[in-house]
């Protein structure tokens, strides 16, 4: 019996050392998840039928990750949006240090057109960021009040599998959807992380509206 305690105590250590090891850059990896601080304001809009737009506004908490619908005033207008919104971007850093832009790529032998996202020093022209998103589409780009950072809503367009849009898409008249990403770019780290926001809409697209480091 004490050989066979032994043996398990012994065993019990190995298996803390090698479970200790494993979480060690499991957590440093959570560190990293925490790039940004503050809160960003994004809102969707969806053309309705009343020949203007809907608009579903998402509060999204960066260093906890929470993604959240509201209603803040301050982030409502009559405004009108135009149905064909702008290419994001160039946009230059609050401090005029770095410029966001994106740029559309053509692959040389096939495939489709592509948006890559880039941050550049202006005054020494190195490129500090340079990347494909998973969501293709790059609608807004805003940047950090300190500069330390940039907020990309990212998008891209699929085809719903419910059976109610079956009949649409066999008459030839598939209804499209659109499904929203916000990417995060820490300019000192020269890293990235993606927060889904929990939304779809037809023939709609997206707009950060503020980002707020208060």
């Amino acid at each position: 019996m004490r050989r066979v305690t032994r043996t398990a105590v012994i065993r019990g250590m190995v298996s803390a050392i090698l479970l200790g090891s494993m979480l060690w850059p499991t957590s440093c990896a959570r560190k990293i998840e925490g790039i940004g601080v503050g809160t960003v304001y994004v809102t969707i809009f969806q053309p309705n039928a009343k020949l203007s737009f809907d608009k579903t506004t998402f509060e999204v908490q960066l260093a906890q990750g929470i993604v959240r619908r509201t209603n803040d005033p301050r982030l409502d207008t009559d405004q009108v949006p135009s149905p064909s919104p702008p290419a994001a971007g160039p946009v230059n850093s609050p401090d005029k240090a770095y410029i966001a832009s994106s740029k559309v790529y053509f692959p040389r032998f096939y495939g489709y057109p592509y948006q890559v996202f880039c941050v550049q020093n202006l005054k020494t022209g190195e490129m500090l960021f340079h990347a494909r998103f998973r969501e293709e589409e790059i609608e807004s780009i805003v940047w950090s009040p300190h500069s330390d950072g940039v907020a990309v809503l990212t998008s891209s367009q699929h085809y719903s599998l419910n059976p109610s849009f079956w009949f649409r898409a066999m008459s030839g008249h598939p209804k499209p959807l659109e499904k929203y990403r916000l990417e995060l770019v820490h300019i000192q780290t020269r890293s990235n992380r993606g927060i889904d926001l929990p939304y779809q809409s037809s023939a709609g697209f997206g707009e950060i509206r503020s980002w707020s480091q208060m």
